[in-house]
């Protein structure tokens, strides 16, 4: 055996480990000195659930909504839970709002939502009115204060046109949440239309107060003075409005028909002209600016006025006939030619 060459390869070993050691401690101190990767935080599975089915809501994919929260029931807290149930009011599904609800109320029996929601799916069930009409007296007996309550009972009112109980709807309003414009304006309009004329007065001028922009306030306000017998105040409230509110098709034509009934024609016809330019699709605004305008021999605007107003309403062709009959009592012999044409064709001669 060669001794020489023995230690000479166990030297060239020796070396070799020394290397490889001192490269897996830098290795080792290297990766110490280095921070770890952080871990990204996980989002609890519940708000995950919400936010997914938040985010499918919005874009209006109900469905993907409803499956989504009906596959983790059992994991679903409370605004879950009203998602789920809105989601289905959204789809006009009554049945499965109701059953989501049951879960709420079991939980908590003072749930004014769940309570409203109940309403608000009984409304859309033939005959279940009555139903309607305890779940949301029960929302309200629990919060006093929820509007949209509130709000639906009184699309139930207005649909049946119970002036009364809705009056006691919007009195109930003003004292639990406050005495807003809006419900103000609902009282001022109700009290007008009942001849409730001390109540209008009073609720019409503190709605303009509340909110000066609101043209049916002045509307009423100046109707009810007329029904006082307050002529002379309810024209100059109606002209104020109407000048005021150019848009409101209420405001001129509610003017214009006061000072038509006063045999104005000519301010009438402007005013009625207005009420055509507020709202081109009313066919009462465009028959009072025939009417007036024939008043005024403006026979080219009355036709074409007429026509407008049949087209809008063939009702008007009585008023239409009458003008045709009045012309042939004049030496107009071409209006009334056209107007006979006009108005057989909108009486569908």
């Amino acid at each position: 055996m060669n001794t020489p060459l023995v230690y000479k390869s166990l030297i060239r070993l020796a070396f070799v480990a020394v290397a490889v050691s001192i490269q897996i401690t830098a290795w080792a101190a290297n990766t110490a000195k280095s921070p770890a990767p952080a871990a990204s935080p996980a989002m609890a599975p519940e708000a995950n659930l919400l936010a997914t089915a938040e985010a499918a809501f919005k874009k209006g994919e109900y469905d993907k909504v409803t499956d989504l929260l009906w596959k983790n029931i059992d994991k679903l807290e409370r605004k879950e839970l009203l998602l789920l149930a809105v989601a289905h009011e959204k789809k006009k599904e009554p049945n499965n709002i109701l059953k989501v609800t049951n879960i709420l109320t079991g939980k908590n029996p003072k749930d004014y939502e769940a309570f409203y929601l109940s309403g608000s799916a009984y409304l859309m069930m033939n005959k279940k009115d009555s139903d309607a009409l305890e779940a949301l007296k029960t929302s309200l007996e629990i919060n006093p204060k929820y509007q949209p309550a509130y709000e639906k009972l009184a699309e139930m009112y207005e649909k049946k046109k119970n002036n009364y109980e809705l009056r006691i709807l919007y009195q109930d309003m003003l004292v639990n949440i406050g005495r807003k414009a809006e419900f103000l304006t609902k009282l001022c309009d109700i009290n007008t239309k009942d001849n409730q004329e001390d109540q209008a007065l009073s609720d019409c001028k503190e709605a303009i107060q509340k909110d000066p922009k609101i043209a049916d306030n002045y509307v009423n306000l100046g109707v009810t003075q007329l029904h006082a017998g307050d002529t002379d105040e309810a024209k100059k409230t109606l002209k104020s409005a109407a000048d005021a509110h150019s848009k409101s098709e209420l405001a001129q034509y509610t003017y214009a028909n006061l000072i038509e009934t006063q045999k104005n024609y000519l301010e009438a016809s402007k005013y009625y002209q207005a009420c055509t330019v507020a709202d081109a699709k009313s066919s009462r605004c465009w028959l009072g600016y025939a009417k007036s305008s024939f008043e005024i021999h403006k026979y080219d605007v009355a036709l074409d006025a007429y026509k407008k107003a049949c087209k809008l309403d063939n009702k008007t062709a009585v008023s239409f006939r009458k003008a045709t009959t009045a012309l042939r009592n004049t030496k107009e012999a071409t209006w009334t030619k056209q107007f006979e044409t006009a108005s057989e064709a909108c009486s569908g001669y």
